[in-house]
C-alpha cells in the first residue's frame, strides 16, 4: 500500500487492514473492523509510527507494534506499556520485492526457500480490459459489471487476500478490509 496503513494481526491472519489519509486514522479503521480480535493482537504500520498512533494503539491491549521507525514521543509512550514489544526494520526491500524477495520457513530441521508473492495483479488500477499481469486481462463475465467503488474494493481485497493463510475470507471496501 502507497498511502499511510497499518493491519492488526491475530494468529497470523490480518484481522483489519485498513488505508486513510493519517497513520492513526488507517489503525483507528484497521482496529475497528474487527475490535474483538484486536485485543492481544499484532499492529503492522507502513510509516514511522509517531505519537498520535501511539495513544491509539496503547489505548488496546496489543501484544507487538511492527514500524518502520519510532519518533521519540512515540517510543516514549510505548515504553509506558509493560509486555509490548516493538519491532522497528526497513521492510522496503521485502515488500518491493525483486530476486532478492525470499521467505524461509522450517520443520523439523528441514528449511524451505522460495520467492515470496508480490501480487502484480493488485499494482495497476482495475477495470475490465486491465492488464492485470503480464499476458493476463480481466475480463466481467457478469451481466453487471463492477462500479468502479467495487473495482477499487476487489483491489483492495486482492492485496489482503495475498497474505492470509490458510481458508481465511476477506469482506473489503475501497480502503478497509478484514
Amino acid at each position: 500500500f502507497s498511502e499511510p496503513t497499518a493491519v492488526v494481526i491475530k494468529h497470523t491472519n490480518p484481522s483489519g487492514v485498513a488505508t486513510a489519509a493519517t497513520l492513526r486514522e488507517a489503525y483507528l479503521r484497521a482496529r475497528e473492523v474487527d475490535p474483538l480480535s484486536a485485543f492481544g493482537g499484532i499492529v503492522g504500520v507502513n510509516r514511522p509510527l509517531d505519537a498520535e498512533t501511539a495513544k491509539e494503539i496503547t489505548t488496546t491491549f496489543i501484544e507487538c507494534i511492527v514500524a518502520p521507525s519510532v519518533h521519540d514521543d512515540a517510543r516514549a509512550i510505548m515504553a509506558a506499556k509493560k509486555n509490548l514489544r516493538l519491532l522497528v526494520g526497513d521492510f522496503t526491500s521485502v515488500v518491493q520485492g525483486g530476486s532478492k524477495a525470499r521467505e524461509i520457513r522450517s520443520i523439523l530441521g528441514a528449511v524451505l526457500i522460495q520467492d515470496r508473492d508480490r501480487v502484480v495483479e493488485a499494482i495497476p488500477e482495475w477495470h475490465d480490459g486491465a492488464e492485470v499481469a503480464p499476458g493476463t486481462t480481466l475480463r466481467v463475465v457478469t451481466r453487471r459489471a463492477p462500479t468502479e467503488e467495487e473495482w477499487a474494493a476487489l483491489r483492495f481485497a486482492w492485496k489482503v487476500c495475498a497474505h492470509a493463510k490458510s481458508n481465511t475470507v476477506v469482506f473489503a471496501r475501497r480502503d478497509r478490509a478484514a
